[in-house]
């Protein structure tokens, strides 16, 4: 595993999903004082979306390998 390699790939993954994250907190408190079922229906899938970001696998060169 090259660090050096890695570091761009990871920031990206992070700025991805806390975009997202925020964007989704942005969507459930609009939903909650403006529209509450439209905001509150379009915030849900957008939590799953910075979730799955989250959760994404890096390269196989950017894997930690634990023997």
């Amino acid at each position: 595993m090259k660090p050096m390699k890695c570091v761009p790939q990871r920031f990206y993954k992070l700025t991805a999903s806390f975009l997202v994250l925020i964007s989704a907190i942005a969507l459930f408190i609009l939903g909650i004082t403006l529209l509450p079922a439209l905001g509150i229906l379009l915030s849900l899938p957008t939590f799953a979306l910075a979730y799955q970001i989250f959760k994404l696998d890096l390269s196989d060169k950017c894997k930690l390998v634990a023997n």
